[in-house]
C-alpha cells in the first residue's frame, strides 16, 4: 500500500473542466509518442490489449479498460498518470553479453519482492515483461530485465521526470526517490485504477443530462429540464430563473465521484431522496441514504453503493428553489 502513495498523491490533484469524455484521444496519442530511448515503442507493437501489475490486470475492451474479473471501469485520468510515468523512463544503455556473464547479472534481480516486481504489456501479437532490478549505488539509475516474446535483454535505465519534492543537492545523484516512484508502478492495484465517477460508463463519448425528477421527504417533489432550464413547479411570476445555477448543478452532478465502490450499510440507514435522470446516453435512478454520519449513493448503473461527500449529498437533497433567483424575496424581507 505504501508503494502506491506516490502515484495516489498525484491523482488526488486531478481536475476536470468538462464532463465530456476525458481526453481518450490524448491518452492514445501519448502512447504513440514513445521515443527510441524509452522502454518500448507502441507504434511498432500495436494497441495494448492487457496491462498487468503484481496486483491487477487491466483489459482493453475496445471502448476503454476494465479491471479483470470485475465490472469496475478504469479511470482514464489515472491510466494517463500511469502512462506518463512509464513514458518518463529512459534507457541509458543495454548491458552487453560479456557484462551479463561477468556480473552474473541475475543476482541484480534477487532483491526482496523482485519476483513480483513485473509489469506486463500484451499486444495483438506480442508481449513484453519488465522486471525491476536493483538501483545502482552511485547514481539514480537502475537495472531492468526486458523479455520480449521470450527473448531477454538487460538494461540500465533512469527516470527522466523531475521530482516534485525538495532533496539535498549534495546527495541528489544517489537519491532513491525516483527509483521508488517507478517501483510503485509495479504494485498498483484496482483501488488505484478504479473509476469512482458516478457516470463513468457514459464517459466514452460526448453526453449530456436532459431531465431530472426528485422525490424526497425533505423537500417537495420537483422536476428540472436541463435543456431549456424549466422547472416544475413553475417558478412564481415575480421571480426569474438562474441559468448559471442550473449549469453549475448539471456540471457538479455529471462529474460527481464516490470514494468506495462497494459497502455494507447498517440496518438503520435512512433513505433521503430518489432521483430519476434521463440523458443522451440513457436513464439512471439514484438514491441517497444517510448511514450514521455518512452519505451513500446507490445507482442503477452497476447497482452499487458509493460513499459521497456531504456537500455532494446536500446538492442532491436541495429543493427546486435552488434554481430560482431569490434576490427579490430576500430584498423584500430586509
Amino acid at each position: 500500500m505504501k508503494r502506491n502513495l506516490i502515484l495516489l498523491g498525484i491523482c488526488v490533484g486531478l481536475s476536470v473542466a468538462t464532463y465530456y469524455y476525458q481526453e481518450v484521444g490524448d491518452i492514445n496519442r501519448k502512447r504513440y509518442e514513445i521515443e527510441k530511448d524509452q522502454l518500448f515503442n507502441v507504434s511498432q507493437l500495436g494497441e495494448i490489449k492487457e496491462i498487468s501489475t503484481a496486483k491487477v490486470k487491466l483489459i482493453n475492451n475496445g471502448d476503454g479498460y476494465t479491471i479483470s474479473n470485475s465490472p469496475k471501469n478504469v479511470d482514464e485520468r489515472k491510466l494517463q498518470v500511469f502512462f506518463d510515468a512509464i513514458a518518463g523512463i529512459r534507457i541509458q544503455r543495454i548491458i552487453s553479453e560479456n557484462e551479463i556473464k561477468e556480473k552474473n547479472i541475475e543476482t541484480y534481480f534477487t532483491t526482496q519482492g523482485s519476483s513480483l516486481e513485473r509489469l506486463t504489456f500484451k499486444f495483438d501479437k506480442s508481449r513484453i515483461d519488465f522486471f525491476l532490478g536493483r538501483k545502482l549505488e552511485f547514481d539514480q539509475s537502475f537495472y531492468i530485465k526486458v523479455i520480449h516474446d521470450g527473448k531477454a535483454k538487460y538494461l540500465i535505465a533512469f527516470d527522466s521526470k523531475a521530482l516534485e519534492t525538495a532533496v539535498e543537492k549534495e546527495s541528489f545523484h544517489r537519491n532513491d526517490m525516483k527509483y521508488r516512484r517507478f517501483q510503485s508502478l509495479f504494485y498498483l492495484n484496482d483501488d488505484f485504477f478504479e473509476d469512482y465517477r458516478i457516470f463513468s460508463k457514459w464517459m466514452t463519448s460526448e453526453w449530456s443530462l436532459q431531465k431530472l425528477k426528485s422525490e424526497g421527504k425533505r423537500n417537495a417533489a420537483f422536476e428540472l429540464d436541463f435543456t431549456n432550464g424549466d422547472t416544475k413547479p413553475i417558478r412564481p411570476y415575480f421571480l426569474s430563473g438562474d441559468v448559471s445555477k442550473i449549469r453549475d448543478f448539471e456540471k457538479r452532478l455529471a462529474l460527481m465521484e464516490g470514494s468506495l465502490s462497494t459497502a455494507r450499510l447498517s440496518g438503520n440507514k435512512k433513505h433521503k431522496v430518489s432521483l430519476s435522470l434521463s440523458s443522451s446516453k440513457g436513464e439512471v435512478n439514484l438514491n441517497v441514504y444517510l448511514d450514521k454520519n455518512d452519505y451513500w449513493l446507490k445507482t442503477s448503473l452497476g447497482d452499487l453503493f458509493v460513499k459521497i461527500k456531504k456537500e455532494d449529498a446536500m446538492l442532491l437533497l436541495g429543493s427546486v428553489q435552488q434554481f430560482w433567483d431569490l434576490r427579490i424575496l430576500k430584498e423584500s424581507t430586509e
